[in-house]
């Protein structure tokens, strides 16, 4: 004998109601489809979410308790959780299906994962600061305003890593959250660093045009602080290798990462003749 299915959800999480007609329904058995019809149905009860369940070739009795383990993909998720299927319990007209989810369904949707919340944190740092830090997050996100989850982060000249802490300051329509990041120390307490060979680069763009070429510039090794009025000093030659002078040069505008210079060249005797 075949079943008809009615559908019609239950006030019960997780739980769908499934009609079927005909006698001797305590003999009958329900199908791996039968099951993942019923399935879809309770899971969309428990999540809000449209999703795919595949339950092979299970077949069960319709008696309380029977049950078959499935596999199903919830909305837009990229892997299967598990899926146990089980009748609990009967009536004249039909059983009502239980779905239970592994892992478990902690929210209306499908926390974001540790990766894209990595991403999206060295996105936003980058935007504010300029600088693209090196970032690992260990915990996915609820998609929830005011969730959190903390990361670690690395500039470059610096030798331990900063905490920050990730909280959703808002969902999009599309559950797309939006990120504040915050850092622990802050760039306010204690700047980014860069390069002095990077600053030397900096200085060689700077003297272009005052010299008419670019020169070389080499400011030593290692890493100086990205402080407004930080000073150094850097050696300056001609592409020939010729010695220029010394350029006495501090920073300025320093914002993060993002920093201008202002280059004062004492020329040697010989080359301001």
């Amino acid at each position: 004998m075949r079943f008809s299915k009615l559908y019609m959800v239950l006030g019960l999480t997780g739980a769908t109601a499934l009609g079927i007609s005909g006698c001797g329904a305590d003999t009958e058995t329900v199908s791996a489809s039968e099951l993942e019809s019923a399935g879809v149905s309770a899971v969309k009860a428990q999540t809000g979410e449209d999703s795919q369940m595949d339950c092979g070739a299970a077949e069960v009795k319709v008696e309380v308790g029977a049950s078959a383990t499935c596999e199903v993909v919830v909305g837009q998720e990229e892997s299967a959780r598990s899926a146990q299927v089980s009748i609990s319990s009967l009536s004249d007209d039909g059983y009502v299906v239980d779905v239970v989810l592994v892992p478990g369904w902690e929210s209306g949707t499908p926390p974001v994962s540790a990766s894209d919340v990595k991403a999206q944190v060295e996105q936003t740092l980058k935007s504010e600061l300029k600088v693209a830090p090196s970032v690992v997050c260990g915990d996915s996100l609820p998609r929830q305003v005011g969730a959190s989850t903390a990361c670690q982060v690395r500039f470059v000249g610096e030798d331990e890593p900063r905490s920050a802490v990730a909280v959703v300051k808002s969902v999009s329509d599309q559950g797309v959250p939006s990120l504040d990041v915050k850092l622990s120390p802050s760039v306010a307490d204690e700047p980014l660093s860069d390069s002095r060979g990077s600053v030397a680069g900096v200085v060689a763009d700077a003297l272009e045009g005052q010299l008419g070429e670019k020169p070389k510039v080499a400011c030593g090794g290692g890493f100086v602080v990205l402080r407004e009025g930080q000073e150094l000093s850097c050696s300056v030659s001609s592409v020939a290798g010729e010695s220029v002078g010394e350029a006495r040069v501090v920073l300025r505008d320093v914002s993060g990462g993002s920093y201008s210079v202002d280059v004062s060249l004492e020329q040697t005797t010989e080359n301001s003749k």
